[in-house]
């Protein structure tokens, strides 16, 4: 037995060196890749990739391609598996009569027309099929382009795969094909499971787990938006795993710092939250364990995986890129912001057009009862004749009975015709039966606008996180490539290796970025570090900020701003409670902004502290993340409304100052006023809003002033002022000498001497003070 497995073993060595060998190998993995990703399906019914596939495979596997993809189709669905099969044998013919015509073949967006063409047309002529799957135009284009998109997705990563070049070269655009080819891969193994639970989703749990702790922000951001793309485009109850899945990376990504433990939770959380969406318990619950047991997975994976996907993420050190790579992220991150704002649209369109083709209108309710019991009477010449008005008139009569009842009697016809009708009980029993079917199409539309409401604010909201991102690098004006080489060679001469060096320069402040390798043999002090960079910048900085992750260390210089603050703040817990409903949180941004932010929740006690404290805790989060105060209200938002089945809702009151220009923003959603003392005179900002958690989309409203030197502001909640304000007023005016934190603690106590007998509320006050640096 040893000698016949040594010499199959050795068999099998010379079978896979050989040239034949080596191609059946091919051939058979092209085969099995084929009957895979025929099984992946989009809004439970369509099965748009295995075209994709044939469309993108190399010419010279195209046959056993093919030949895997119609199998898979057999085996998938036997009735409905003609339509694909005809597809697939139609992109064959095209590939087959164009291969010769290399200007066509090669060209980038053949295999995307290729998979277009077909499963157009064939969606056109069977649009009208009893058969048909297709219930409307717009969906089928929606199939067409899914086919198309996922041509080019498996086109590029295929081309890339076959390439010698080394993964860590490749750029996040190419990152992003492969990832969505990958996904491609894992929808089909969605349907493998137990009951809800889903293999393929569990799989791709551990993706975008992977994709955050070593990607950090972007890794998550893309391993979420694929996976959670892709999945909710299975089924329209899954289209809030877009969701899900793309707030869970971004979140997971903002705490791979933590560890894979904090990775993973930020991630369960965020993708729970979003769940709740769904309004599906037995989905929910399945999502959890799903998300569990991905993470499970994800603790096992070994260091050296982990390694490769850092090293896929990291950028490259040749700092004469980083212009380039500006315009390449940009111009990425507005194209991948404008899709999902097509696919939000698109969703609403094939929505409306379901609308349109399914739903009838009350009117037909009496207009069918009359085509089903009038036609075939003999009294129809003179009820619907000679006296329609009068006909027409006695079913008006009917509508109040119906709608008040749910239903009508013969009674209901006896009593409100003016003539008798021969036929009452048949006409009430086919008026009640068309009744409850429009009342039914009325109920199944509500249900359908839900999910689309969901699903497009969805991915609205991702559009708007890209939007952000592609927006802050605009910003960046140019990057000062000759202070960074200075830098570069100043850390060698410490014996430091540097791995990434940027010198930043945005309205006309500067930033340092450093990377260094943690296996550099050489040290330097915070303090001369911050001198030596002056020194090859020609600028003052502030002292260096360091951060550790992995085998890298990162380095942060912010240049040093015009003004600092001095902030005060103190509060009062209504009927000498333990928990304030009032959350403060003052914080600096990468921008060169101070950022003060109290949040006032619904009521007092435990319940209002949970709902204002979440709310700072997110905004500092996502702003700090670099999103806009906006688009991190919006998120937010999101988190309180579904955070709990119990109404959420909580104030947001924001300034943020400019600390080398003054410039100061203030932002308000249901906030009372903020005080500003500006050169000697106290102006009072009084901007109208609502609070977050209420509607589905809230919105800041903003107001800017410019300060200086000795200029403060007072923010609080609305506890404090009950009445006439002119008391705060003058205390603010008159307060010169004294520290923020003294005011603040002076403007709490006459509030509470104020307010005393009319009621007792929490108050919170913020002082922040703007002086010279």
């Amino acid at each position: 037995m040893t000698a016949v497995k040594k010499l199959l073993s050795g068999r099998w060595n010379d079978f896979k060196e050989s040239s034949t060998g080596k191609n059946i190998l091919m051939q058979s993995i092209y085969f099995l890749c084929g009957v895979l990703i025929s099984r992946g399906a989009v809004f439970g019914q369509l099965s748009p990739f295995g075209a994709a596939y044939v469309a993108s495979v190399p010419y010279r596997n195209l046959i056993t391609s093919m030949l895997g993809t119609i199998f898979g189709y057999v085996v998938l669905d036997r009735e409905n598996c003609f339509r694909y099969i005809a597809i697939v044998v139609a992109i064959g013919a095209i590939r087959f009569v164009a291969n010769d015509i290399k200007n066509i073949s090669k060209s980038t967006a053949f295999p995307s027309m290729v998979a277009f063409l077909p499963v157009f047309a064939t969606g056109i002529a069977l649009l009208f099929s009893d058969t048909s799957q297709l219930s409307s135009f717009a969906l089928c284009t929606v199939e067409a382009l899914i086919s198309a998109s996922g041509a080019f997705f498996l086109d590029r990563a295929i081309c890339l795969c076959s390439s010698r070049r080394n993964l860590t070269s490749f750029t996040q655009q190419e990152l992003s094909c492969i990832v969505m080819s990958g996904c491609i891969l894992l929808l089909a193994l969605g349907g493998l499971g137990i009951g809800e639970f889903s293999f393929g989703r569990a799989l791709a749990v551990v993706v975008v787990l992977l994709c955050a702790k070593f990607g950090g922000v972007a890794g998550g951001t893309i391993g979420g938006i694929s996976t959670g793309v892709v999945f909710s485009l299975s089924s329209l109850s899954l289209s809030f795993l877009c969701g899900g899945f793309g707030f869970g990376g971004l979140m997971a990504g903002l705490f791979s710092s933590t560890g894979k433990i904090g990775t993973a939770v930020a991630f369960i959380l965020s993708n729970i939250i979003m769940s709740f969406s769904s309004g599906d318990k037995d989905l929910i619950f399945a999502l959890a364990v799903e998300s569990v047991f991905g993470a499970g997975l994800f603790f096992m994976v070994p260091n050296a995986v982990g390694n490769v996907v850092s090293a896929l993420f990291s950028p490259c050190d040749d700092v004469n890129s980083g212009i380039a790579l500006k315009e390449n992220v940009i111009s990425r991150l507005n194209f991948s912001s404008k899709a999902l704002k097509d696919v939000s649209s698109c969703v609403t369109r094939v929505s409306d057009k379901m609308r349109e083709m399914n739903v009838d209108s009350f009117p037909d309710v009496y207009l069918n009862a009359k085509a089903n019991v009038c036609s075939s009477c003999g009294m129809r010449v003179f009820c619907w004749e000679r006296e329609k008005g009068v006909s027409e008139d006695d079913f008006n009569r009917l509508t109040e009975n119906l709608k008040k009842n749910c239903h009508i009697t013969v009674d209901d016809i006896d009593a409100l015709f003016v003539k008798k009708c021969c036929r009452k009980s048949e006409l009430s029993t086919a008026i009640n039966r068309y009744y409850q079917s429009y009342l039914m199409s009325m109920e199944s539309m509500r249900r359908i606008d839900t999910i689309r409401g969901g699903l497009a604010g969805q991915f609205g909201g991702l559009s708007d996180i890209l939007k952000d991102m592609a927006d802050e690098f605009s910003k960046t004006d140019v990057c000062d490539l000759d202070s960074s080489e200075k830098i570069s060679y100043m850390l060698r001469q410490y014996n430091l290796i540097p791995i990434l060096c940027n010198c930043r320069i945005m309205d006309s402040e500067m930033t340092v970025e450093m990377e260094l390798s943690d296996r550099s043999k050489g040290s330097i002090k915070k303090s001369v570090l911050r001198r030596e960079v002056e020194k090859c910048c020609g600028r003052r900085f502030l002292d260096p900020v360091t951060t550790i992750a992995q085998d890298r260390v990162r380095v942060v210089l912010n240049e040093r701003p015009l003004y600092e603050t001095e902030v005060g703040s103190y509060q009062h817990i209504a009927n000498n409670g333990r928990m304030c409903g009032d959350s403060i949180v003052c914080f600096n941004d990468d921008k060169g902004n101070f950022v003060s932010l109290i949040s006032d929740g619904m009521g007092t006690g435990g319940r209002a502290a949970v709902d204002s404290m979440m709310t700072v805790n997110l905004m500092e989060k996502l702003v700090k993340s670099g999103l806009s105060f906006d688009c991190a209200l919006g998120l937010t938002n999101s988190a309180l409304m579904v955070k709990s089945q119990e109404e959420s809702l909580a104030t947001v009151d924001v300034s943020s100052i400019n600390l080398f220009t003054g410039r100061t923003e203030f932002l308000k959603a249901g906030a009372p006023y903020t005080y500003v003392k500006k050169k000697g005179r106290v102006m009072r900002k009084e901007i109208p809003s609502i609070p977050a958690g209420i509607l589905n989309e809230v919105y800041f409203t903003k107001e800017e002033t410019t300060l200086s030197g000795e200029d403060m502001i007072v923010m609080l909640s609305d506890g404090a002022i009950m009445g006439d304000d002119k008391w705060l007023l003058s205390l603010i005016k008159s307060w010169n000498k004294g520290s923020c934190q003294e005011l603040a603690e002076a403007v709490v106590e006459e509030a509470m001497r104020h307010n005393e007998g009319i009621k007792d509320d929490d108050i919170t006050v913020l002082a922040v003070r703007l002086k010279d640096n």
